[in-house]
Parts: C-alpha cells; sequence; structure tokens
C-alpha cells in the first residue's frame, strides 16, 4: 500500500482534529515517567502538555512539524528544538520503554526515535566527511 502520506496508527488517543490527545490520566502516568529524567517546572504545566502532545503527533505519523497550528502549539521550531534536545539526549526513548505513553504509542515513539537517530548520525558522518575532504 503506497501512499504519500505519513502512515498513521488507530491506536493513539486522538482529539477530532487528529492531534494526539493525553487524557489525564495518560499525563499522569507521563509524569511520573518523565520526573526521574527531565526537569518539568511545575508552573509550565500546560506548556509542557502541550508539548508533549505536539510530539506524540509528529511521532505518529498525524501531522509534520510545520503543519502544527500554531495557535495551538505555538512556533513549531521551538518545538522541534525541545524535540531534538530530549532525543539527543535519549529521553523519548526512555520514556518508551518505561511505557510511559502505553505499549502502542510507547513502540511508535521508539521506532520514529530510531529513525531520527539513524538519519541525526548519517549527518554528523557527511559532515565530518566533507569537513576532513576540505582540509586537505
Amino acid at each position: 500500500m503506497a501512499s504519500s502520506a505519513i502512515e498513521t496508527r488507530p491506536s493513539a488517543p486522538v482529539d477530532e482534529s487528529g492531534f494526539v490527545r493525553l487524557n489525564d490520566e495518560e499525563w499522569a502516568q507521563f509524569l511520573r515517567a518523565a520526573r526521574p529524567m527531565v526537569r518539568l517546572r511545575p508552573n509550565q504545566h500546560d506548556a509542557n502538555r502541550i508539548f508533549v502532545e505536539a510530539a506524540l503527533t509528529v511521532m505518529t505519523g498525524r501531522r509534520h512539524w510545520m503543519q502544527l497550528p500554531r495557535e495551538r502549539f505555538g512556533k513549531w521550531l521551538h518545538l522541534h528544538h525541545r524535540y531534538s534536545r530530549w532525543l539527543e539526549r535519549g529521553i523519548w526513548s526512555a520514556l518508551a520503554v518505561e511505557q510511559a505513553f502505553g505499549p502502542e504509542l510507547s513502540r511508535q515513539v521508539i521506532e520514529y526515535s530510531q529513525r531520527c537517530q539513524t538519519r541525526l548520525e548519517h549527518q554528523r558522518r557527511r559532515r565530518r566527511a566533507r569537513l576532513l575532504a576540505s582540509d586537505d
């Protein structure tokens, strides 16, 4: 089944607009798993939840970063930078291993994180090779 759209899975908790939306129980489960790994400021509870739901929306293949509505999620580039920092530190994979998002969503997060890590490593190798080639 070839498609130009991103593959989606029906089991992610989504709202009527097609964005991942964690209910209060799922959010509490995420917080229990995340607190030992990441400093989440209590006064930014809403911003943290918006960020996690935006990242999960992208990681489950429902939207690309630039397709996230600014009025709901804020600037996509800020979200992407924060997502990337968590990716580089291994936070997304660690949260998924802890089943912070439930079994199906956690599996999708692991797959997406692995693809992104592979792409980042490939980009770094190419960049390094170009730098070494330019030194000659």
